[in-house]
Parts: structure tokens; C-alpha cells; sequence
């Protein structure tokens, strides 16, 4: 099942746009959230993440939807992958393995190559 998530940051915004393109990604669920991205809890987050099973896949627009920082966008997609749940988004499907060998990469180019880096994953955690 594809669940999918979207959020905007206040009332004034519309979840229109996500709604629509999380539809067009075959999502059964659309799980909202209105919050802003940097609050730590997310209800919508978590009832989406709750619902999730083993082969699902968790759909988002764009990432900035999804995760706080890039931090913590590793460890959702290691849980994710863990669970073995799917990951997709702006209709680009990535294997959570994948996906997270690409946050790896982009990280240890921000912030310089090293046996660990400033999210304290180790580099070769990932792949």
C-alpha cells in the first residue's frame, strides 16, 4: 500500500498541490499535518509511520515535506529501511538502501569525508 503524507507549516497554506500529486502516486492514504517542518513531533508523521507495514511504501511530495533536517532524514529512511518499507517521492521510487547511500553522499560532501560526520552515523554505515 502506498500511504502518503503531506504537510504544510500554517493554516493559510493549502495542502492541495500535495494532496493531488501524492493521488497521482497511487496513495490509498493521505495523511495531513499542519505544522511546521522544525516541531520535533508531527502527529501526522507519526500516524502515518504507524500505519506503515512491512512492503508499504511512504510517499511525500518533496523531502522538505518530510524530514526535519538531513539528519534526520537518514534516520527515518534507516528506519524505514529497517522495516522494510518503501520510500517515494515526487514520483521517483528509491529502495530506502539507495535513497540512504544518496543522503550519505550528499552529507559527507557538505560536511567533509571522515570516519564520522557530524550526524554521528559512521560514512560506511550506509553503504
Amino acid at each position: 500500500m502506498r500511504i502518503g503524507y503531506a504537510r504544510v507549516s500554517t493554516q493559510e497554506q493549502n495542502l492541495d498541490l500535495q494532496k493531488d500529486a501524492l493521488k497521482r502516486a497511487g496513495c490509498e492514504k493521505i495523511i495531513e499535518d499542519v505544522i511546521s517542518g522544525k516541531a520535533e513531533n508531527r502527529s501526522g508523521l507519526d500516524r502515518a509511520r504507524e500505519q506503515l507495514r512491512e512492503g508499504d511504501v511512504l510517499v511525500v511530495w518533496r523531502l522538505d515535506r518530510l524530514g526535519r533536517s538531513l539528519k534526520h532524514l537518514i534516520e527515518l529512511m534507516a528506519e524505514l529501511e529497517k522495516q522494510k518499507i518503501g520510500f517515494l517521492r515526487n514520483m521517483f521510487c528509491y529502495p530506502c538502501s539507495q535513497f540512504l547511500h544518496m543522503l550519505n553522499r550528499i552529507e559527507e560532501h557538505i560536511f567533509g569525508h571522515g570516519g564520522e560526520n557530524r550526524s554521528g552515523i559512521p560514512s560506511n554505515a550506509l553503504g
